[in-house]
Order: structure tokens, then sequence, then C-alpha cells
């Protein structure tokens, strides 16, 4: 549930490169997009044999997509309204301390 897809990959190896660790985070949001995509496309095509009630299409809770995917829109809209601006070393030791947060969380 907590996966962290090719950020995990794709920021350290553009920091090494020299970039902000803005652009890098931003580069990996952007390769997040496809892989969403396909998971939600196969768990769609998958879960079709299932039928697990009206709210479905698949294995995917309609409600629950509409409702993640607004919060994440609203989330964006806010952060770019409120244009918090935190430094480079702060936003690479934020980004650690995330990983390390979703790591004890797949372990617990």
């Amino acid at each position: 549930m907590l996966g962290v897809g090719g950020s995990i990959m794709t920021v350290p190896l553009l920091r090494r490169e020299g970039f902000e660790i803005k652009k890098c985070v931003q580069a990996a949001n952007a390769l997040t997009i496809p892989v969403a995509i396909t998971g939600c496309c196969m768990y769609c095509f998958l879960g079709l044999k299932h039928h697990l009630g009206s709210n479905y299409v698949g294995y995917i809770n309609i409600t629950c997509f509409i409702w993640v995917t607004l919060s994440s829109f609203s989330g964006i809209y806010l952060i770019k309204r409120a244009n918090i601006q935190i430094p480079d070393k702060a936003h690479s030791i934020i980004y650690i301390m995330l990983l390390v947060l979703v790591t004890l969380v797949m372990i617990v």
C-alpha cells in the first residue's frame, strides 16, 4: 500500500548528477503517472471476474478513488498557493526521513 516507486532510484541518481532536490522530486513524480495508470487499469481488468458490489469497477472502489483523487488535487493546489520555500538541504533531509518512515510503516 505504501510503495514509493521509482523515486527510490531516480532521486538519488539525479542528486548525484548535481540537480536540486526539487527538480529530482518533480522528475520522480512525473514517472509515477504511467505506473499508476497501468496499475489502475490492471486492477480494473483483473477484478472484472469478481463482483464486489455496485460501487466497484474491478477491484477499485469508485468512491475511494474519487476521494483520493480530489484530495490529491486539493493538496497540490493548496501547497502551490502557499508558495513555501524549503531550502535544498532541508528538503533532502525531509525526503530521507519520509523514506525511513515509509520503511518503518511497511515493517510494522
